[in-house]
């Protein structure tokens, strides 16, 4: 007898509590329900744990035969879909191994529909399939449908993604993740570095849903896209600076630098009062600083990096200044 490891993928892991429940029936009162094997390759398709169970206890049976039955099928891809279709008539199946299930059900039906060679009328072929499901097991074709998009995106995230010991915890409710949580992980590719995280995040309850970790993510994200902007925007003033190379140019920057003194000084009370950090209002406020703002350094500290930034300016500003006296003094 053998074990077909696509095969044992398919079928829901045992606690260790389960397994010990299971063990101490067994040990009571034998196996009751017999082992499956798919008969012409002898490849096992159902009752892992029993036979693992079995194997570890002959003795303490009495040495009892194994139940087994054998059933017939000619391809391996047949093999599976009655795998399928065993555990969806079982009654202890998580909500999400249930959609796993059926996902994969349309998807291989779905997909043979697609060729030419065993069906026709492609469209008919689909819209049957997921009707033909939905009618079997008492749920809408939409959610037929949405369980095999559910299948590709949590094969994504778990499996293709290298994170496939997840993939049994989430399909057995010990990690919590809707439809469109997997959906926007898989499908938004700002979060692919990040799954192994909020994985990590929600087995150890750090947070209470993959959309909080998501918020999370992106307030963080958005602070660091708009420090990288602060520090575009910082480069290219000195850039501008460092460029000036007449009396001219570096007296119409200082004049105008000055002219902003008032509007820099009404925009950054603006931002005080409304507390208001984000890139774009900011950004506004920063082209208007005037460099030597330095009295208002004590109230903006709650403002993330305005001090810093105020004594780069500053700083800038008596470069220029510096620039337009060593141009004053080689006239």
């Amino acid at each position: 007898m053998k074990i077909d490891k696509d095969f044992q993928a398919l079928l829901p892991t045992l606690s260790e509590q389960e397994c010990n429940l299971l063990t101490e029936s067994i040990l009571n009162e034998g196996i009751r329900d017999p082992i499956v094997i798919w008969q012409e390759e002898q490849i096992l398709l159902d009752g892992h744990n029993r036979l693992k169970i079995y194997l570890e206890n002959k003795q303490k049976l009495n040495n009892n035969e194994l139940p087994i039955r054998e059933l017939s099928f000619s391809n391996k891809e047949d093999a599976k879909l009655w795998i399928i279709m065993n555990q969806l008539g079982r009654r202890n199946l998580t909500t999400e191994r249930r959609k796993y299930y059926l996902g994969i059900l349309y998807n291989k039906e779905k997909q043979q529909g697609q060729r030419t060679d065993l069906t026709s009328g492609q469209n008919g072929t689909k819209l049957n399939t997921a009707q033909r499901l939905s009618d079997e097991n008492k749920v809408s074709v939409r959610t037929i449908k949405r369980a095999g998009k559910y299948v590709e995106n949590l094969d994504k995230i778990t499996v293709d993604a290298g994170l496939k010991k997840y993939k049994e915890k989430i399909l057995d409710g010990r990690i919590k993740l809707s439809v469109s949580e997997v959906d926007e992980l898989a499908n938004n590719d700002e979060y692919t570095e990040y799954l192994e995280d909020v994985f990590y995040q929600l087995e150890d309850k750090i947070v209470k849903s993959a959309t909080e970790f998501m918020y999370n993510l992106n307030k963080s994200l958005k602070k660091e896209k708009e420090i990288s902007e602060f520090n575009k925007l910082i480069y290219k003033l000195k850039t501008r600076l460092d460029k000036l190379i007449s009396d001219k140019e570096v007296e119409d920057m200082i004049i105008s630098l000055r002219e902003l003194i008032n509007k820099a000084e009404i925009k950054m009370e603006e931002i005080i009062k409304n507390g208001n950090s984000s890139y774009n209002t900011l950004k506004s406020g920063l082209r208007d600083l005037y460099f030597g703002f330095k009295n208002k350094i004590q109230t903006t500290k709650r403002i993330e990096g305005v001090d810093y930034l105020i004594n780069l300016f500053a700083k800038l500003l008596k470069e220029a200044n510096l620039r337009k006296k060593d141009l004053e003094e080689n006239k």
